[in-house]
Parts: structure tokens; sequence; C-alpha cells
């Protein structure tokens, strides 16, 4: 407990804790609260000037842009939570194994994750969705496989270094099973900073990458659903009509979460390395 307030202290860790209880507690309002991309259209409040009744004013159809940016959470918040879960499987499972027990299983599993780590991540997932339909969560699954070496291969350098330790061995002298001493004392209590870290910067990832495929279009979440990218998208059309605050306000969300994120992440890695 002591070691976690001591974490909090920082103020990278403060700042991206922060990020990420606000991101929940918008999903749990917006769930309560659930917000009508059609029935939010209004023509008579086109570009609507800020106000206490739309904070960031209106966009181009009338809709309040910060009901929209709160809202657009949805785009990433669970698809972003799914693309964790699967390279935290894969990556932990697979870089762990391959790290404890070695042999063939190990090459092959190191062989595989090297063949995804040759295709640019941009352009891999960019080329699937351009062959396959599907919504977010096939672009989060995309997004944590290729992204699932990366884990797995911090697992795998940090095992190899502690498999041959004096408290492992010490351990299975004691008669301690495999599963134990690899999960629990090697992963849990020595792996888990660096695992935590790139699982925060998956998540920033899938939220740079939703937003980089509404804003081409054709991709990810599509009018009159809104999400940052989206929101991006049509904001450049208007731009030049002095539309800033269209613009600016999803921009710096996506810049404060996603720098919430890392600042979180890397605090994990500088506390758990000390």
């Amino acid at each position: 407990m002591w070691n976690v307030l001591t974490l909090l202290r920082r103020p990278k860790a403060a700042f991206g804790v922060a990020v990420l209880l606000a991101l929940t507690l918008i999903r749990i309002y917006d769930a309560v609260w659930p917000y009508d991309p059609v029935a939010d259209v209004d023509m008579a409040r086109i570009f609507a000037p800020l106000s206490l009744e739309h904070p960031l004013g209106t966009d181009q159809v009338g809709r309040d842009t910060l009901l929209r940016i709160l809202h657009g959470t949805e785009a990433f918040y669970f698809p972003g939570l799914a693309a964790c879960a699967l390279a935290a499987i894969g990556g932990i499972v697979g870089g762990g194994l391959s790290g404890f027990y070695g042999g063939v299983f190990a090459g092959t599993f190191r062989y595989v994750t090297a063949l995804i780590t040759a295709f640019p991540r941009f352009i891999l997932i960019l080329l699937v969705c351009s062959i396959v339909e599907g919504g977010m969560y096939l672009i989060a699954a995309l997004t944590g496989l290729v992204y699932l070496p990366q884990v797995a291969e911090t697992v795998y350098r940090k095992v190899l270094y502690f498999r041959s330790t004096e408290f492992i061995e010490a351990a299975k002298v004691h008669g301690l099973s495999d599963g134990r001493v690899l999960f629990y004392h090697i992963l849990w209590y020595n792996c888990l900073p660096p695992i935590l870290k790139h699982l925060l910067y998956l998540f920033g990832y899938v939220i740079l990458i939703e937003t980089s495929l509404s804003y081409l279009g054709g991709f990810g979440v599509q009018e009159p659903d809104p999400s940052w990218g989206n929101m991006l998208a049509q904001a450049r059309e208007y731009i030049l009509q002095g539309q800033y605050v269209f613009a600016i306000a999803p921009a710096t969300a996506i810049l404060i979460t996603i720098l919430g994120l890392v600042s979180l992440g890397d605090a994990i890695n500088e506390w758990g390395a000390r």
C-alpha cells in the first residue's frame, strides 16, 4: 500500500491516474445518461459560440461538441482494454514460457513474433482493415496483435534473466511448482511494472490508431456516432472558416489522454526499477 502511495506522489503518476479515472467516470456517465447523436442535431444552433449551455460550442449540424467528445471515448475505451488483454495474455504466457523453458516452443514463438514485427504496425492494420470489414474491435484486436511481440520480448528477457538467479533456484529446491515460480515469483514480483508500462502505451496507441483511421475515413467509427478521429476529420473542413474550437477540442483531448497514459507508464516503470 505504501509503495502505491509513494508512486502516486510522483507528478507523472498522479496525472496519469487522473486521466484514467476521468475516462472511467466519463464511460459511467455516458452509460447512465446515454448520448443520442441523431437527436442532438439542431440546425438552428450551427456553430453556436461557447456558452454555459454549450461550453465548447456546437458543430456544423448544431451538435454539442463537449457531449460528442465525452461520448467519443466509447470508440476506444473498451476496445483499448480488449487490445491490452490480448497483448497481455499472449505476451505474458508466450514470453514467459519461452524464457523459462526455452526449446522448440521458444524458437517457434519468437520466430512468429519476429514475423509480426517485420511489418510496419500501422500499414499492417490498415491493410487488414481494407480487406476485412470490421469495427473498432477488429482494429483493437489487430492493434493488440501487432503490439504483442513488444510485450513478449520484454517478458522473455526478464524471465531469462531471473530464472537462473539464486532466489529462483532456492524456490525450486523448496519444491515450488514451475507455475508458481514463473507466474508468481518472476512475473508478478519482478515483471509487473514493465508489463504495465507497455499496456498503458498500447492503450494510448489504440487511441492513436482509431484517430488515424477515422481521420482517413472509411475505417473506425462512422457518422453520426462520434469519435475523436472523425471529429477531427470534420473539423479540418471548417478551420479556414474560423471554427478553431471545433478542431482544437478533440485534438486537445487526444493529446492529454495519450500524454497521461505515457506518463503513468513511465512512472510505473521508474517506480518498479528502484
